[in-house]
């Protein structure tokens, strides 16, 4: 993955959305570890927004991710969690592009647009490869993408940043505001570069700003359907958002796959 997409200065700021992340899709997830039993595998885990949940309902989660800030941040949250949850989640430090766990899982999945962060062919054939590999005879793969912005061209990447959301600390009054500030887009590759920045202001301090780089890589339906058709999965469900809308009606591209069946049995 590149290192463009592995905040190494907001990854503490992570968790601080307030759009409601943390039931906006973990709930679809959780839905879909109900009808699978066995192991999950999550790649891009991050800070274990997702993994943490599924382990809070009784499941045993392996994640995989190579920022080194994001899985410190994720440890960190593993302190303050009851014993019996921490007994049920593995972390692995490994690029999604290229892991080898020795075994394979029911149900594998690639939560909130991070397969994305994958901007070249060699990285998104591996990843599948990887997948597929590491998919169980039957087992369910997930990947989501987003609907892609309706206008993309040079204007598209105006260098406005553009405010996502606000935090305001109860405690303490510290306020934290989220920008998207867009600085760059590739049409012929498909991939739009943008800077996500934080404004950080305490009751007595000056204004603080960080910010992180972030690359990724948009598909359009067709286009997606028929790179996981070429890596051989099939696709059982597709959905528009996490309520589980049609696709095509929301601003999600999830897909719910398996192995083609001449394919399931690929050793690893």
């Amino acid at each position: 993955m590149p290192s463009s997409n592995l905040f190494e200065n907001t990854a503490t700021l992570y968790d601080l959305d307030t759009r409601g992340l943390e039931t906006h899709d973990t709930d679809f997830y959780l839905r879909y570890a109900r009808r699978t039993p066995g192991d999950i595998l999550e790649l891009a885990c991050g800070t274990g927004r997702v993994t943490i949940k599924l382990a809070e309902n009784g499941h045993s989660v392996t994640g995989i991710d190579l920022s080194t800030h994001m899985l410190d941040v994720f440890r960190e949250k593993l302190r303050k969690t009851p014993q019996p949850v921490r007994r049920r989640i593995r972390i692995r430090k490994a690029p999604m592009s290229s892991f080898k766990l020795g075994r394979q899982f029911p149900l594998i999945i690639i939560p909130f647009r991070a397969f994305q962060a994958l901007t070249t062919e060699a990285e998104i054939a591996g990843c599948l490869s990887s997948v597929a590999r590491h998919l169980a005879p039957g087992g369910v793969f997930i990947v989501d993408v987003f609907v892609p912005y309706r206008y993309l061209n040079a204007d598209w990447a105006d260098g406005i940043e553009r405010v996502e959301w606000v935090y305001r600390d109860p405690e303490t009054g510290t306020e934290i505001r989220r920008a998207d500030r867009r600085t760059g887009i590739e049409p012929l590759t498909q991939i739009i570069s943008s800077e996500i920045v934080y404004y950080i202001r305490t009751r007595d301090g000056p204004e603080k700003r960080v910010s992180d780089p972030i690359r990724l890589k948009y598909y359009f339906r067709a286009q997606i359907e028929a790179l996981l058709a070429s890596f051989g999965f099939t696709i059982d469900n597709e959905f528009g958002e996490y309520d589980g809308r049609p696709i095509g009606t929301g601003r999600e591209q999830i897909f719910v796959c398996r192995r083609r069946e001449l394919d399931a049995h690929t050793r690893l």
